[in-house]
């Protein structure tokens, strides 16, 4: 069977993990064991979402900027590309914020 793509995770698989979900919780003024942020948003009232929303893009912005790969990931991407094999990345994050990390990381390759 001939692989004809394949699919990443962003922060922590391709790039190193820059998140700090216990320190971003601790911020939105939960507790860090309070689990997965988006979940934890479905039971905010929207002004509490709101408020979480803008925390969470400051991070993301952050990202954008200080986002660095993981060893190895610029060559087994390179080599990907190489073989003509399609590369898709699966995240939580907003797309924009994927595609700047991707843009000031591995496409440069």
């Amino acid at each position: 069977m001939q692989i004809k793509s394949v699919i990443f995770d962003l922060d922590g698989t391709i790039t190193q993990p820059f998140f700090d979900f216990a320190a971003i919780l601790r911020e939105m003024g939960y507790p860090p064991d309070s689990g997965p942020i988006l979940e934890l948003m479905k039971k905010m009232t929207q002004k509490q979402q709101d408020e979480t929303e803008k925390i969470l893009l400051a991070h993301e912005d952050k990202a954008v900027t200080e986002s660095t790969l993981n060893p190895g990931a610029k060559e087994t991407l390179t080599e990907l590309r190489r073989r003509g094999i399609l590369i898709g990345i699966l995240t939580r994050n907003r797309r924009d914020n994927a595609l700047a990390v991707a843009q000031n990381t591995w496409f440069k390759i």
